[in-house]
């Protein structure tokens, strides 16, 4: 099914790289309840989906799409006006 496979694959090992390193990935927001509650419950959904919905990995592959979207919006620096140069 051409790149599917491939996808689902990389899909599962991120997921299992964000629960592996967690602490790291949280370190932003002080490991705040509601933020880890909502990566983890996008990759439940992913992975829930994934193995009770007729589309498969497809949902899988969009839940742990989002959860990454997520995950870099933590970890994203605010720019602050004295490092913008004005």
């Amino acid at each position: 099914r051409g790149f599917m496979p491939v996808a689902t694959l990389i899909a599962i090992l991120a997921i299992a790289l964000g629960v592996r390193r967690r602490e790291s990935l949280f370190d932003t927001v002080g490991s705040d309840p509601a933020w880890v509650a909502a990566i983890a419950g996008c990759a439940a959904v992913g992975i829930g989906g994934a193995i009770f919905n007729d589309s498969g990995p497809l949902l899988l592959i969009i839940a742990t799409f989002v959860a990454a979207c997520g995950v870099l919006y933590l970890r994203g620096k605010p720019v602050t006006t004295d490092e913008a140069g004005r």
